[in-house]
């Protein structure tokens, strides 16, 4: 008998190695090439690419983050460079030109999601150093101008409100926060909040249906590790967390389903 679970886990362990590897090789790479017209277009080498934005190699330790819309860049330019000087991980902003164009230092290495999806061994820790970020930022009182629900925004702490594995590179320095576009200020626990709700409901880019269930489990075990370490309380802003992220125009449908689910159980 127990040489027989020996064998079904070696089954399972050669089944998830097979099909993570057909999902992460789905998923944006440092050095993908752009083709056709996208290389027309494009200023460098494709880095990564978002729901919401793409990420060029300049050639000279800089990267291009470009939105695809014009937005406003002043509540993440003012949290980056406050951020830096407080010597929370975030990347060096060299310029900005107030349209779609950011221009950073580079910091190399996977996605906290992507490690996760080659390495599902390390859940755990990563869900601890996920937890441990959000408690170092939130030990950082917000600067004045920043958006929040206090009359002076500036008297809470500093919320970056999509604070997930995607958006954590693990550089070979350390990790490194990225993504800062929903900065804000106020309470620390709406910022575990919208984490939670990120976390819990969105799908993974390309992923293949027979992977599915394997990355169910990954979530609910880093779920469960995450809230563990959090700090902070999040329940008490569950629901505002969901309806926030339901105005995200580049929300799915399938997400929109299950956030609509979370707010009915709460």
């Amino acid at each position: 008998m127990a040489r027989g679970c020996c064998r079904t886990r070696a089954r399972r362990r050669r089944r998830w190695k097979a099909l993570r590897g057909a999902a992460v090789a789905k998923l944006p790479r440092v050095g993908e090439e752009t083709t056709g017209e996208r290389a027309a277009a494009a200023p460098g080498r494709l880095l990564g690419r978002g729901r919401d934005a793409d990420v060029y190699d300049l050639g000279d330790g800089r990267v291009l983050r470009r939105y695809r819309v014009d937005y406003d860049h002043a509540n993440e330019i003012t949290a980056l460079r406050y951020l830096h000087a407080q010597g929370f991980p975030v990347p060096l902003l060299h310029e900005a030109d107030g349209g779609r164009d950011m221009i950073f230092e580079r910091a190399d290495g996977p996605t906290m999601l992507a490690d996760l999806l080659r390495h599902p061994w390390r859940a755990r820790s990563h869900a601890r150093l996920l937890a441990d970020l959000h408690r170092r930022l939130h030990a950082l009182a917000a600067p004045p101008g920043l958006p929040g629900p206090a009359p002076d925004p500036g008297r809470g702490v500093i919320l970056h409100l999509d604070l997930h594995p995607a958006n954590v590179l693990l550089s070979p320095t350390g990790p490194v926060v990225i993504d800062w576009s929903n900065a804000a200020a106020g309470p620390a626990g709406s910022d575990l909040a919208h984490t939670l709700v990120v976390m819990a409901v969105s799908e993974v880019p390309d992923l293949p249906w027979p992977l599915r269930p394997f990355v169910a489990l990954l979530r609910r075990r880093f779920l469960r590790a995450f809230l563990a370490a959090a700090h902070a309380d999040p329940a008490p802003f569950l629901a505002g967390a969901c309806r926030r992220r339901l105005s995200d125009p580049n929300l799915l449908p399938s997400e929109a389903r299950r956030i609509n689910a979370m707010l009915a159980r709460s």
